[in-house]
């Protein structure tokens, strides 16, 4: 699934006993669009369940600013309280 389906309000992803939602997405320089970015579930060998996040993260900036992304997501555990992860 892009991301950019993901950045709608109400949206969601779930994986395993795990549900994703309130995606944000933001980028400058040569960081790839949202809708290049494809988000998908996966189960580990160990049973771990969670996202994986592919896209053409390069960070090549011809103007020499650099370039950067920042996503955001919630994970809920059915059941379980809400974890909010914002790197920075």
């Amino acid at each position: 699934m892009p991301l950019s389906g993901l950045l709608t309000p109400g949206a969601t992803l779930d994986s395993g006993a795990l549900g994703f939602s309130n995606f944000a997405y933001t980028s400058t320089g040569d960081m790839p669009q949202a809708a290049n970015i494809t988000v998908s579930a996966y189960t580990d060998s160990a049973g771990h369940a969670g996202i994986a996040l592919m896209g053409s993260f390069e960070g090549h900036d011809h103007r020499g600013s650099g370039s950067e992304e920042l996503a955001a997501l919630e994970r809920t555990r059915r059941g379980h309280e809400q974890y909010r992860r914002t790197p920075g």
